[in-house]
């Protein structure tokens, strides 16, 4: 039903238009009529959407900070969206002067308002949109299945997405085996489909690394994995010492987290330097961009 005009709406007001479509294109849904969840709450806005096969989540998450205004006045509201029309109405901002983009929540008809004011030489030309939305069934947290020990390494999001590629192009297998070696590190990707293909990553290049046990190995499903490694922008530069965390439970679900920086006009992935005092880590992170993927190991899949 209609809404009251004067109840409360947020007010979100960000200039790096650029930098939001980027982010939300690193997780877009190759589903077209894929529904995604927006929550909004006092700390900052997520995107959220799940692969029908509700075997992969993955999320985007904006601090408050990144924001040049940021008015909530609930602790938390989510709702549904078409993410495809919501990425579409999003690019159509972007390619904008540079004018701060404004989201407001929930119009008239529960719908999501953008506006963007941009000035001209004679006037000002304003572009709007309305975007119905939708109620989504929360479906539960892949995250919450998590179990200890885990283990994890840090390593530039550019090898990750070349060793993906590589293994999808070169035999065409629908399925990749990770397996983690303790001593010495190793880290290996194997695909086996018109013939059998394995990669070495780089332990020189490894940021970080933890094995619980003396071997890990688990199987994912390549569509998940490309989906998690290829779409990243900026990630391109295989000189980057740039850094995508990738952790294990000990069932082998895949957490992946990366990192984007937008305080700046630049995009790009960022490490942030462990020698950093605790003021300035916490004054570098809220010009992070989150983006999160979950997922299932294929032998979970299977039970199924």
């Amino acid at each position: 039903m209609p809404r009251d005009d004067t109840a409360e709406q947020c007010c979100l007001r960000m200039a790096n238009v650029k930098g939001l479509v980027e982010a939300i294109h690193a997780v877009k849904s190759p589903n077209k009529s894929q529904l995604c969840m927006l929550s909004v709450n006092r700390d900052g806005l997520s995107l959220r959407w799940e692969d029908s096969s509700k075997s992969l989540q993955s999320s985007v998450w904006l601090h408050s900070e990144l924001f040049a205004e940021y008015s909530c006045p609930w602790v938390r509201r989510a709702f549904g969206l078409n993410f495809s029309q919501f990425l579409d109405t999003l690019n159509v901002f972007a390619l904008g002067t540079g004018a701060e983009l404004v989201l407001r929540y929930p119009g008239t008809n529960e719908e999501l308002i953008c506006e963007m004011t941009e000035m001209g030489n004679v006037a000002q030309l304003c572009t709007y949109a309305r975007i119905d939305t939708i109620e989504v069934p929360f479906t539960g947290d892949l995250m919450d299945a998590w179990e200890d020990p885990a283990s994890f390494f840090l390593l530039s999001s550019a090898l990750l997405k070349e060793a993906v590629e590589d293994l999808e192009w070169s035999s065409g297998s629908q399925s990749i085996a990770l397996c983690i070696r303790r001593s010495p590190p190793q880290i290996t990707m194997c695909a086996q489909g018109l013939g059998e293909l394995l990669i070495a990553l780089p332990a020189d290049r490894l940021d970080g690394f933890s094995c619980a046990e003396a071997e890990v190995q688990h199987r994912y499903k390549q569509k998940h994995l490309r989906t998690a490694f290829t779409q990243l922008p900026g990630a391109k530069d295989t000189s980057s010492t740039v850094s995508s965390k990738v952790s294990l439970d000990r069932e082998g679900l895949m957490k992946v987290t990366h990192m984007l920086n937008m305080g700046g006009n630049d995009l790009g992935f960022t490490a942030m330097p462990s020698a950093l005092a605790d003021s300035q880590r916490i004054a570098a992170a809220s010009s992070m961009c989150v983006i999160q993927f979950v997922i299932m190991p294929e032998h979970e899949l299977n039970e199924e």
